[in-house]
């Protein structure tokens, strides 16, 4: 009975969005074409020119990784992509940050779940940590990006989301405005555990959009690292590229 409602509902949801696309036709958030019904925010070819990075397969040892290593003790790293800054790609990212499009992030979270849960990426993670704004930014913004990314990877994975671990206690001037040798210094002291019953002995998976030099990712993973017995591995929407 349960299984026959649910594809009753599947029906209905897709003959509802098919009555949606003919009053209101969607368009690809990169091309600009029209998306199809089993489209999602950007259409089918625009997905697949996604310019991918391979961290899927060498999670311990990649481009990624390599930013980080020596500063901040970390398990597994993976970007989604290649950033490049004035690109389609790059425009999408802006209006998740700056143009109240946190479907974007949702949309991505689930994008990234999709391709890295056949490798393994997600085995043993126990938590899903959103990089933290602060309370001003937040205000300002409307909802943490970062978070609505770990929502939609949560939807696939069933991992649970935690914002209740480690919070933004300093603002700080954004980082693209920073000079890459100013980085660190900006964020130092930005982060703090919250107050409370802190987990231990988990494997917690860090949320991040765009990492270029991993000083915001090693200043917050180090406030992090300060718990018992933990496991941390980072995950990113981009990197920029060397």
């Amino acid at each position: 009975m349960t299984k026959s409602l649910t594809d009753i509902t599947k029906r209905l949801l897709k003959l509802w969005r098919s009555l949606i696309d003919l009053i209101a036709p969607r368009a690809c958030e990169m091309c600009g074409t029209r998306l199809g019904i089993n489209e999602r925010l950007i259409c089918t070819t625009c997905n697949a020119l996604l310019p991918r990075t391979d961290d899927a397969s060498s999670p311990y040892d990649n481009h990624t990784a390599r930013r980080l290593w020596g500063l901040v003790p970390v398990e597994r790293c993976a970007s989604f992509v290649k950033y490049h800054p004035h690109t389609p790609f790059a425009t999408l990212i802006y209006r998740l940050k700056y143009g109240g499009r946190e479907d974007i992030g949702e949309e991505i979270g689930r994008m990234m779940a999709a391709d890295y849960m056949p490798s393994g990426f997600f085995d043993g993670i126990d938590a899903i940590v959103p990089m933290p704004l602060h309370k001003k930014r937040r205000r300002e913004r409307g909802y943490n990006q970062s978070c609505e990314v770990a929502r939609g990877i949560s939807e696939l994975t069933h991992i649970p989301v935690r914002e209740d671990i480690v919070e933004r206690v300093r603002y700080t001037q954004s980082q693209t405005l920073t000079k890459a040798t100013s980085r660190s210094t900006n964020v130092s002291g930005a982060f703090a555990l919250k107050q409370g019953q802190h987990p231990s002995c988990m494997h917690i998976l860090l949320i991040d959009d765009i990492i270029t030099t991993g000083a915001t990712l090693t200043a917050c993973a180090t406030e992090i690292a300060k718990l018992e017995d933990v496991t941390i591995s980072i995950m990113t929407i981009g990197r920029t590229e060397d």
